[in-house]
């Protein structure tokens, strides 16, 4: 069933009268910004490819042959970049016919490259985690890597956590989050973690990441912390903030963490998803076993 959003959306576009700007704004609305911007590149590439190589052609005429094209117009791109894009026109194409746009939804027959275990090798362990943290500076830099370590979260999750779902319930402390679709999920924190977010709190934002000014934190800035801290912690791998996402999901089932609760943390909306991450856990003494229960 669609969601009153998404309903709304839809009734604005018109099957037979649409721009491609229309159609794109409709399809993107509700969804984070950084996943406006992955979606932007992929439609925008893939304009580009249908424009010239198939001038003229309209939505409802594309067929197997033109997407299968867009395809090996990607040849020599990384694996992920190929996932990436095929998954964005998919779902652009899904869209598409459910505003009625095109009859049928041809992008269920093209075959997207599975993610492989690879994927989550770009994870740290501990030690480097803990080296990383103590050399980022006080204040933003340490506790927002610290934030998307210890819970595992997103980083636009945590640049879009607000001050009032911080909370105290009795003697537990938790954070509220955002995450894709709009879902929201309540995850644990530490006694200390919650001090040292209400701490950094700037009262002339709602938002707990602030700048001096009292503007948002932006994700250019808490990969600048990251990169500074690596350098500190003389980490020379090519480390991302999913990578602290990605080591807090493996050090979690490490620690015999049950992988359906992991999921939860995560946001993960298939089981599937976060199984991935047994690759990395050693299996002595049933440590898989535990985990799956």
């Amino acid at each position: 069933m669609l969601k009153n959003s998404q309903s709304q959306n839809l009734s604005e576009i018109n099957p037979n009268n649409h721009s491609k700007e229309d159609v794109f704004n409709a399809w993107v609305t509700g969804k984070s910004p950084h996943t406006q911007k992955a979606y932007r590149t992929s439609f925008n590439q893939f304009v580009d490819f249908m424009t010239g190589k198939y001038p003229g052609i309209a939505l409802e005429r594309f067929d197997l042959n033109h997407l299968q094209g867009f395809q090996r117009s990607l040849d020599g791109k990384s694996d992920n970049t190929i996932r990436l894009r095929l998954s964005a026109i998919k779902s652009l194409l899904t869209f598409c016919q459910t505003a009625g746009i095109c009859s049928g939804n041809v992008g269920l027959n093209l075959k997207v490259p599975k993610a492989t275990a690879s994927l989550t090798e770009r994870y740290l362990e501990p030690e480097e985690v803990t080296a990383i943290i103590e050399k980022a500076k006080d204040g933003n830099d340490k506790i927002i890597l610290q934030l998307l370590y210890y819970t595992g979260i997103r980083t636009n999750e945590a640049l879009t956590l607000k001050q009032s779902r911080v909370k105290k319930r009795g003697k537990a402390y938790e954070i509220t989050v955002v995450g894709k679709g709009k879902k929201k999920r309540t995850l644990k924190i530490n006694k200390k973690l919650y001090k040292k977010l209400n701490r950094i709190y700037n009262p002339e934002s709602k938002y707990v990441f602030t700048t001096s000014s009292g503007n948002q934190l932006k994700r250019t800035q808490v990969r600048r912390y990251l990169k500074m801290a690596c350098k500190k912690a003389k980490v020379k791998k090519r480390v991302t903030m999913h990578w602290l996402r990605h080591s807090a999901a493996v050090h979690s089932l490490r620690n015999r963490l049950a992988i359906h609760t992991l999921k939860n943390n995560l946001g993960h909306s298939s089981l599937a998803t976060t199984s991935i991450y047994l690759d990395h856990v050693s299996n002595e003494k049933g440590i898989i076993d535990f985990i799956k229960k």
